[in-house]
């Protein structure tokens, strides 16, 4: 063998095509060829997962009415259509509706590759699920949507008082909203219309003893007749030669209501944020950071791959509502088994996954069946009771593993193994 033939540029170019159908197959990303008009060349797995069809039965097809509806798909056709070679395409987002109804928002790019006559021959495409950014950053913009209505409602009332006649001299709107009237019916009005009697904040002498800006707390009379706990902050103004007291009231029970439903709607997009929002296990991208957290730990962990057996027929038989009932069934299942020892997560439509600390890699085997044994079984949906098999496949964390997507690849892959095995077997 010559010395070039061992050269890192020979080396690849011998095994380009090997590495290049192992990126095609691994890759999280959706990667499909087509042809000039728009039919499916080549499909890689990750299309395969999230579009619940198989590389063969779409070879040859036309890409938009498979995985599109109807208005996505005639834009993304006439998109198709204006594509001109040496014209680099820009970037294209359009959504995927999975097997079980779900969209997921697809960002694309897309390059060409030509024949002899410099016309287009096929396009690749290469996608990226943007779906959890997408949400993520529309859950953001709702949160600050709520923040500013919050803000706005959450205006102090501003009211003038002549302490001695105790007559409300002037209001703002905002504190005639808040106790229930019109500015022009409190105005020359006593105070005591709204405040509860015996305030201190109505003694001259006391407000003249406070620094300006003093807090206190008072108890304020709705026109419908309930109460309001009011923050009040007073101060001692001159007008016209007289002293009168000024108060900026704030409805203290309503910030504290909003307050609590801001902080339930940050807690609920914390939770959103790494979590399945159907069954409530942990998403792929949080879940694969716990398995990242144990890689390196003397203890040693499998990781457990699950994968539901014939799922599309309880989805094309009962429905999919009651194929998600089926998921929220089986992944409370799953988390009573794993936890708390364990992680529990859904990676896919009707994949599972679960970190387990384990004695060691003879033991593995054992849990998987446990784990198959906790999770299958019959579950009940409006029309009947469906039986749910499992077939399980499990992974031994290893010092010589890369990244946590390897162990997943690798119990993914046991788990085809096995229910390779079992359709044989049947």
């Amino acid at each position: 063998m010559s010395a070039d033939s061992t050269e890192p540029g020979a080396l690849l170019a011998r095994h380009l095509q090997r590495v290049t159908a192992v990126a095609f197959d691994i890759t999280d990303a959706l990667v499909l060829i087509l042809d000039r008009t728009g039919r499916i060349i080549r499909f890689n797995p990750t299309c395969e997962r999230l579009s619940g069809r198989q590389e063969a039965e779409v070879q040859g097809q036309l890409l938009w009415p498979l995985v599109l509806d109807p208005v996505e798909a005639a834009r993304a056709e006439a998109l198709f259509r204006q594509i001109v070679p040496r014209v680099t395409p820009g970037t294209y987002e359009n959504t995927w509706r999975t097997p079980q109804g779900d969209v997921r928002f697809i960002h694309w790019m897309a390059s060409f590759l030509y024949d002899e006559t410099g016309a287009i021959e096929l396009v690749v495409c290469t996608g990226i699920d943007v779906t959890e950014e997408r949400r993520a950053r529309q859950a953001l913009e709702e949160s600050e949507t709520l923040f500013r209505t919050l803000f706005i409602c959450s205006a102090d009332g501003v009211v003038l008082i002549d302490p001695r006649e105790g007559r409300i001299v002037n209001c703002n709107p905002a504190f005639a909203q808040m106790t229930g009237y019109a500015p022009q019916d409190l105005i020359g009005q006593s105070i005591h219309q709204v405040d509860e009697p015996g305030s201190a904040h109505l003694d001259l002498d006391w407000v003249r003893a406070q620094e300006p800006g003093t807090r206190c707390l008072t108890v304020s009379r709705h026109r419908a007749g309930h109460t309001l706990q009011i923050e009040s902050t007073v101060s001692l103004v001159r007008v016209a030669g007289a002293d009168l007291i000024l108060r900026l009231d704030r409805d203290v029970t309503a910030a504290q209501v909003q307050a609590a439903a801001l902080r339930g709607a940050v807690t609920r997009l914390s939770f959103l944020a790494a979590h399945d929002d159907l069954t409530g296990l942990l998403h792929r991208s949080a879940w694969l950071d716990r398995v990242s957290d144990v890689r390196g730990e003397a203890a040693a962990y499998a990781v457990v791959f699950l994968d539901l057996d014939d799922f599309k027929g309880i989805n094309d038989t009962y429905g999919h509502a009651a194929g998600d009932q089926v998921l929220q069934v089986i992944a409370a299942r799953l988390r009573a088994a794993v936890e708390p020892a364990g992680v529990a997560g859904r990676v896919g439509g009707d994949e599972f996954v679960a970190l387990l600390p384990v004695a060691d890699e003879a033991a593995v085997p054992g849990t998987c069946r446990d784990l198959e044994a906790a999770v299958s079984g019959a579950v009940e949906v409006p029309g009947g009771t469906v039986t749910v098999g499992v077939s399980v496949g499990a992974s031994l964390i290893r010092e010589a593993d890369g990244t946590a997507q390897e162990v997943l690849r690798r119990a993914d892959q046991d788990m085809y193994r096995v229910k390779s095995t079992r359709r044989t077997v049947d």
